[in-house]
């Protein structure tokens, strides 16, 4: 599992992540199955960590209307659910 987490941290981080809804129901299913709660839990808040980051991205270039604000991605995410070492 720890292959799954790191790759899906890579995949969120770097958005090469193909079908993000597919991804969500990996971690449900991760969940029914009887996985951890702690190991499902981060997992989760990774793509709320995401969510969060677009929002803010899509408010901060409305607000800004500058040419540099359509080049400007900034993730906001929670140190804990995500392993920094993994992007290294």
């Amino acid at each position: 599992m720890r292959y799954h987490k790191a790759h899906l941290t890579r995949r969120l981080i770097l958005d090469t992540t193909t079908d993000s809804e597919k991804e969500e129901n990996m971690v449900d299913m991760l969940r029914e199955v009887g996985m951890p709660a702690d190991f499902v839990n981060k997992l989760a808040r990774m793509f709320q960590d995401i969510k969060v980051s677009q929002d803010l991205n899509q408010q901060f270039k409305e607000q800004c209307r500058a040419a540099i604000a359509d080049s400007i991605n900034i993730k906001v995410i929670y140190c804990f659910s995500i392993n920094v070492h993994v992007l290294i």
